[in-house]
């Protein structure tokens, strides 16, 4: 682990070069969420014109044509959502389906607390607007974050685009070959104190603004009443105390040895027996004994770092030759910060990447920088907007209506005024006037072709660029469409978009890695409390939250979950269909998985709860509600078979050198009875030698003894 300052000195380094390099990205963003949000004030070539008083003003006609197209997709991003699916890692296929289960259930509790849907939807509309959007996950223990519940909980928060920073030189999908990645927070003073233990008011960094208004970024900390008084003015967001504080996250090659175990070369019972009650000490002496490339005495192939490494060859010096050979790993570290202070520094729970976890769209390789859907849109949408604004300028401008009159060929222009304006009226006018041409209309507007061109092209152009049929945003001049041709429509869509799909699904293969460690360390501290969860049959129940019921590696793999009704209703007529497939055959097991197959589908067909419930007990008559006395028994089947589980882990060689062990056992103990053996003949030949010798120096005298029966 770094020292403080060399932590400082690298966040620096590495801050730095992202603001170097990242001004069109910064830039990019902006402009990208100004446009989502209707606002084009950053274009520069509006339309100028001048008033009756001669004053010029500016105007430009703002229809937001770009926020629709990217609310459709991210609309379809969380109806179309999939749920990631953990399956143990276990030799008992019983055993795996209920430790997987298990998991699975305590994940979308976990999920459904941090309102996890609602965050990756956030997540997804940054990437579709400016090409990458963040979500960092985490414990409620760790500094800076706050909990409410007493036991603590996983936190997950989106990070604003334009808080967050990563190693400019990353170029992989999500910023997977990232070197560091981190996000500013702003806190209030008085919260920032209680939130970082043992700190004080001159560790935070401070942005202030001076008496002109200009932002000055005070970074070295300071004495904060001095900084106050120096500008004299509030900071930057409008509040006087506000402070801003640093998560960076970084990682550092390091090297770790693997070699065989030296067990598997003992032959001699007794050695094998010291040797792995040696082994099991410098495993406990271990800086993280959960950590994936730590000392397991079980492996066949054992990792360990380089203390203990040398450890093991020191004590199997002579005994077995030890053969290491290095590798290099990752090993991913996070420091809380701010100014010259480092608040906290810790090697992260999961070694399975930044608990910081990154969407990303296309990657514009000439500007550097990573885009979305808004990109695209920009252009058709300006030139839109713009060819409206010149067409009702035009309009405005324009001459239109009105006559052109000599002062002598009306008497009362007042009065002709008035009746010229009426469609009805009667306008009288001097003699010659109409005769003479005297009275003239005035000359039509002319209105430039190709506006409407322009207009209509521009329109056009939105959904050629963004690869998104009108259709697809729920409009359709052919009201005939079939449902199959909408669905082809959807399919090509998330083909044109599937950069995007594939961020989000390789975002929800990493995140489900990441969390594993998180439940762990959850239930360990939540032992003994109920989450709930649902049954086979929908019904709500409750299951007691325990480590043992979690085992060491699961496999991740990610299964549809939509939760639009059209989508529930496509997939229930689907498995409608093969149930209907498999009960019309007179194969008992096929028509037991076709009820199965229907249940499957009544469960997300959208009917009442307890209309469900009926027609799945009448398909399953033998099979009543949960009790709570099963529930029961379901644990305690979770915990003897976690028993067996530990004990079928251990196997082969364990199961041999547990042998071993108990032989070794009886032999240190007839070892001990002879060394006991030997002691009390040692002590009886001492006493032996000292009577001989009392007897030597004090002869024995003749007594007469008499004994009293």
């Amino acid at each position: 682990m770094l020292k403080d300052e060399e932590i400082i000195r690298m966040f620096k380094r590495q801050h730095g070069s992202w603001t170097t390099g990242a001004g069109k990205q910064r830039t990019n963003t902006k402009d990208c969420f100004a446009f989502y949000a209707g606002d084009f004030m950053s274009y520069t070539d509006r339309l100028q014109f001048a008033d009756g008083r001669g004053k010029k003003k500016t105007t430009l006609v703002q229809f937001n044509r770009v926020k629709p197209y990217v609310n459709s997709v991210r609309g379809f991003m969380a109806q179309n959502r999939q749920k990631a699916d953990y399956s143990a890692t276990h030799p008992n296929d019983d055993m795996s389906e209920l430790y997987s289960q298990y998991m699975n259930s305590y994940k979308d509790h976990c999920r459904e607390l941090a309102h996890a849907n609602q965050v990756e939807t956030q997540q997804d509309g940054d990437m579709l607007i400016c090409g990458y959007g963040a979500v960092e996950t985490e414990l409620s223990y760790g500094e800076g974050f706050a909990s409410t519940n007493p036991n603590g909980q996983m936190i997950m928060g989106r990070i604003d685009p334009e808080k967050v920073y990563w190693d400019w030189h990353s170029r992989a999908p999500n910023l997977m070959d990232a070197r560091f990645c981190g996000y500013q927070m702003a806190y209030e003073l008085k919260e920032a104190l209680l939130l970082f233990d043992d700190s004080v008011p001159d560790d935070f960094e401070v942005n202030i603004v001076d008496g002109s208004g200009n932002k000055v970024y005070y970074k070295r900390g300071g004495t904060y009443n001095k900084i106050q008084e120096l500008y004299d003015v509030q900071t930057e967001g409008g509040h006087e105390d506000m402070v801003r504080v640093w998560f960076h996250q970084w990682y550092e090659i390091e090297n770790y040895y693997r070699a065989e175990n030296p067990l598997q070369h003992l032959q001699d019972p007794e050695q094998k027996f010291f040797a792995l009650t040696r082994m099991q000490e410098i495993a406990a002496e271990q800086d993280d004994p959960n950590d994936i490339y730590a000392l397991r005495i079980t492996d066949s192939i054992i990792s360990c770092d380089k203390a203990t490494r040398d450890k093991l060859i020191e004590f199997f010096d002579g005994m077995v030759p030890l053969e290491f050979e290095r590798f290099k790993r990752k090993v991913f570290y996070k420091a809380v910060l701010s100014g010259n202070t480092v608040f906290k520094k810790y090697r992260t729970l999961c070694q399975e990447g930044f608990t910081l976890k990154f969407k990303t769209g296309d990657y514009d390789n000439s500007n550097k920088m990573w885009t979305g859907m808004v990109n695209s849109l920009r252009d058709p949408a300006l030139y839109y907007n713009k060819g409206l604004t010149e067409l009702l300028w035009v309009i405005a401008s324009q001459a239109k209506g009105g006559v052109l009159v000599e002062r002598g060929a009306v008497d009362d222009i007042a009065d002709f005024e008035a009746r010229w304006a009426q469609t009805d009226g009667v306008a009288i006018v001097e003699d010659g006037a109409i005769s003479g041409n005297k009275i003239k209309p005035k000359k039509e507007g002319y209105q430039p072709t190709g506006i409407e061109e322009l207009l209509s092209a521009a329109s056009e152009s939105l959904p050629e660029v963004s690869g998104i049929d009108k259709a697809f945003l729920g409009s359709s001049e052919n009201k005939l469409q079939t449902a199959a041709l909408h669905r082809q429509i959807i399919k090509q869509v998330t083909s044109t978009l599937a950069t995007y799909f594939d961020s989000i699904y390789l975002y929800q293969m990493e995140w489900s890695r990441l969390v594993i460690p998180f439940f762990k360390v959850l239930a360990e501290n939540n032992a003994e409390s109920l989450f709930p969860t649902n049954d086979e049959d929908g019904e709500r129940i409750y299951l007691r939250l325990s480590k043992d019921n979690m085992v060491d590696e699961y496999n991740v793999h990610l299964v549809p979950a939509p939760e639009a009704e059209t989508q529930k209703e496509q997939m229930g007529e689907t498995l409608q269909s093969l149930a209907g497939e498999l009960l019309g055959n007179p194969n008992p097991q096929l028509q037991a998985a076709g009820i199965e197959t229907l249940i499957a589908a009544i469960n997300i067909m959208a009917i009442d709860f307890k209309d469900r419930r009926n027609i799945i007990r009448a398909l399953r008559p033998e099979q009543g509600q949960i009790t709570p006395q099963q529930v029961e028994a379901m644990q305690n089947q979770i915990k003897q078979l976690t028993s067996q589980a530990m004990q079928a882990k251990v196997g082969g060689m364990m199961a041999k050198q547990h042998l071993d062990m108990m032989k070794g056992a009886e032999i240190v103990s007839n070892i001990k009875l002879k060394n006991a053996d030997r002691s009390l003949r040692s002590a009886q030949a001492k006493q032996t030698n000292v009577e001989t010798q009392l007897l030597r120096e004090r002869p024995i005298s003749h007594e007469s003894v008499e004994v009293n029966a």
